[in-house]
């Protein structure tokens, strides 16, 4: 067996956010909150395969180059959001590409 050193470790998982990147970006129909979120919840699901030991020094970099946000701090946006009249996309619900405007509350 071998064991990978904090700079391996590191190397793979921006390798692993940049395919996660490019595979959210066509997905999100221009709107960053959700590329953001579901970028996000794709670093989480990695990010559960890493060794406790290695994932504050990860989080710290998917946050600096990635704009990663954590589960509590996606809630928090979508809450906010909905106080301002905003979708849970984060722009105005009647400009909503994905329909918010056609949903009468939620």
């Amino acid at each position: 067996m071998t064991t990978q050193t904090l700079e391996q470790i590191t190397k793979d998982f921006r390798r692993q956010c940049e395919i996660f990147a490019s595979e959210q970006q066509p997905r999100c129909g221009l709107i960053y909150e959700l590329y953001q979120r579901r970028l996000s919840a794709d670093i989480d699901g990695y990010l559960a395969g890493v060794p406790a030991a290695y994932q504050d020094e990860l989080i710290a970099v998917a946050r600096r180059e990635f704009d990663y946000l954590t589960q509590d701090e996606i809630a928090d946006e979508i809450r906010q959001d909905r106080e301002n009249g905003y979708c849970s996309h984060g722009i105005d619900r009647n400009c909503c590409p994905l329909g918010c405007g056609d949903i009468d509350d939620y």
